[in-house]
């Protein structure tokens, strides 16, 4: 989905055959409940097999394959059915107000909550620690970078730690004010699909985490293209649609979705339907349901290549954290360092690995300005 209005919001519904309705928040089924038991059940008995004698190994390996398909065919129904019911909560929401207007007024209303312990938000560190390392790696310093929708501005700092001048634009004022503000850092209240600078004065754009979020990709990647020097880069990252770790509907050890996952990087027809609406739960209390979606690589690829960029590298990052959050809780603090050490170093690792390397819950990019 490129464009985000509600005339192509209507299109979908008329393709679904489906009413425009109630915003209402989908509860996946008892039954996903009841088939992922059932399959650790199942596979629990399975590894008894070799000890049993052969009709109930038999048995065995028959309710096994029953409650991998039932399992995989529930979590492809409940995301058949989130996908219709996303198509109607977001029609309801573009009813009242675009979605530029929507994060205009919930950008002073609810600001991004500063954390402070990031032993308990691993999927924070690991992303600083990765690209931190891009920068050093490719010996980003002294350039002339914008952080494009900076939030609090903690990528802002990375750059500027390693003596850059970064210009941080946010929408959020709220959010702006807790962005480091010094030699090496400008704060910019401004939008990111009509940037108030002249073009080509940026040696590098930071887009992170801010196009699954966006109304008009096409038009935002055009903008920062504008900014861009000749051959300036561009760092992208976004949710990752290929990823068995994007969400917690689905159980990743089921063999099918697995081969789903791993068939999806040769085509992305075999994905089910994008999700389109995400729960949020900001630092003043209030819950927001905004649009957010997630991106496959061939997707990313020929979007920027559409808006005068060339992709000159590609990988992913945070696979393993999903849940580590609450498991390093219950940790001392000594081992909650040690924890997160542990994981940044195998993200790391994973990052490089062939295959492994395309399914992290988050896309990264590098692309060049070449048009």
């Amino acid at each position: 989905m490129h464009s985000v209005t509600q005339d192509t919001i209507k299109l979908l519904l008329q393709k679904e055959n489906l009413q425009p309705g109630e915003f209402s928040i989908p509860h996946p089924p008892k039954s996903i409940r009841f088939f992922r038991i059932f399959f650790l059940l199942s596979l629990s008995c399975l590894l008894f097999c070799p000890f049993l004698p052969s009709p109930i190994s038999s048995i065995i390996i028959i309710l096994f394959c029953v409650a991998t398909i039932g399992d995989y065919a529930r979590y492809r129904n409940f995301e058949r059915q989130k996908y219709r019911q996303d198509l109607v909560n977001l029609n309801a929401l573009l009813e009242k107000e675009s979605l530029a207007d929507f994060y205009k007024t919930n950008a002073e209303e609810a600001p991004t909550k500063q954390i402070t312990n990031h032993a308990l938000y691993p999927d924070i560190e690991v992303q600083k620690t990765f690209i931190k390392q891009q920068i050093e790696t490719r010996g980003i310093t002294e350039k002339k970078i914008l952080d494009a929708g900076s939030g609090i501005g903690t990528i802002s700092s990375l750059f500027a730690s390693n003596g850059n001048f970064v210009t941080a634009t946010e929408l959020s004022l709220n959010d702006l004010q807790q962005c480091q503000s010094g030699k090496n850092i400008q704060r910019t209240v401004s939008d990111v699909g009509q940037l108030p600078f002249k073009s080509k004065k940026f040696d590098l754009v930071n887009f992170t985490d801010i196009i699954e979020h966006i109304e008009d990709p096409t038009k935002t990647l055009h903008e920062l293209n504008r900014v861009l020097k000749n051959n300036g880069r561009l760092f992208l990252s976004t949710p990752n649609r290929h990823s068995p770790t994007l969400d917690n509907t689905h159980n990743p050890i089921n063999p099918l979705f697995i081969l789903e996952r791993l068939l999806s990087l040769i085509s992305d027809d075999i994905l089910p339907p994008r999700r389109l609406m995400q729960e949020f739960h900001e630092a003043n209390g209030k819950t927001v349901y905004v649009y957010h979606t997630a991106f496959s690589k061939t997707e990313l690829i020929t979007l920027l290549k559409d808006t005068g960029f060339t992709v000159r590298y590609t990988t992913s990052y945070t696979f393993l954290n999903r849940g580590f959050s609450f498991l390093f809780s219950k940790f001392p603090k000594s081992m909650r360092e040690s924890g997160i050490r542990f994981v940044i170093a195998t993200e790391l690792l994973l990052s490089r690995l062939p295959i492994a390397r395309q399914l992290g819950a988050n896309i990264f990019l590098i692309a060049q300005k070449t048009k």
